[in-house]
Formats: structure tokens, C-alpha cells, sequence
């Protein structure tokens, strides 16, 4: 796409190379709830949707130990 309003000194685009690194297995919403670890996960709530939520490190950390044993 050509911008002509552009200005090469000030981009209005980036353009990003991305390489895989590894594959992530899939994290079922089941196994999520069956994880006491992961009980306040905001994306557990009831009434919400699967979308963007926040995500704490404890919860991340949590997430990544059930992955690693997979």
C-alpha cells in the first residue's frame, strides 16, 4: 500500500519481519478451570467473552508450567 502522505523520515508504517519460534499446544478453557492456580483468571469469569483479557505473572507462570508438562 502506497502512502503518499508518508514521510520516510517519520513512517507512518513499520514494516516487521516474524519468524516462528516454537508452537504453543492448545490451553483448553476446561483444563484452565481446572486448575485452582488459575481460579481469578478474569477470562474464567462467568458472563465473559473470549477476547483480550488481562493476565497476571503469577497466571502466566501458572499457564507456562501446565504447557512445559506437555
Amino acid at each position: 500500500y502506497f502512502d503518499a502522505k508518508a514521510d520516510p523520515a517519520a513512517p507512518r508504517w513499520l514494516h516487521v519481519d516474524v519468524r516462528l519460534v516454537r508452537k504453543t499446544p492448545l490451553l483448553s478453557l476446561q483444563r484452565m478451570r481446572d486448575t485452582p492456580s488459575l481460579s481469578s483468571m478474569v477470562v474464567l469469569r462467568r458472563g465473559n467473552r473470549l477476547s483480550i483479557t488481562p493476565v497476571t505473572d503469577d497466571e502466566w507462570k501458572a499457564v507456562r508450567k501446565i504447557l512445559d508438562a506437555v
